[in-house]
């Protein structure tokens, strides 16, 4: 039998990920606690970029919640993001992608289950539209588990 994985905790995956460079945080808006512009209060997955290189204003991680004052169409916000909110995280230097699917909306969980049912497929040609899930394209890339 093997050993559980360690669990790995939201705040250091994202410091170590942003130590590479910009990192996107998959979340669901409608958690609580989750402050973002009005249009995005009510996406199941919603995508947030953050970087060093932004130069925020306000840009705060600590063991709670992140808060950062991002730009929205070139009008800035205070976002606070909860890590309960978040489910996953993406680097965009290497595509390395941590999910934590406890955390996951009902919704996602549910497409997820829908495409593993689907028929296998032996090849993908990498011109075609892959498997989009929850609005985000389904990339080839690292994924690593977080429990």
């Amino acid at each position: 039998m093997e050993a559980p994985l360690p669990a790995i905790d939201k705040r250091e995956s994202f410091l170590e990920l942003l130590d590479t460079g910009m990192t996107m945080l998959h979340l669901d808006a409608r958690s609580d606690g989750v402050d973002v512009p009005e249009q995005f209060r009510t996406d199941v997955h919603l995508r947030l970029n953050f970087s060093y290189r932004f130069h925020l204003d306000t840009f705060t991680i600590n063991k709670d919640k992140v808060e950062a004052s991002l730009s929205f169409g070139g009008s800035p916000y205070l976002c606070v993001i909860p890590w309960t909110a978040v489910f996953g995280m993406t680097s965009h230097v290497d595509q390395d992608f941590r999910v934590w699917p406890e955390d996951m909306p009902t919704e996602l969980l549910q497409q997820a289950a829908a495409m593993a049912d689907a028929e296998p497929v032996d090849s993908v040609d990498l011109d075609e539209e892959l498997p989009v899930i929850g609005g985000a394209v389904r990339r080839v890339g690292h994924l690593r588990v977080i429990k």
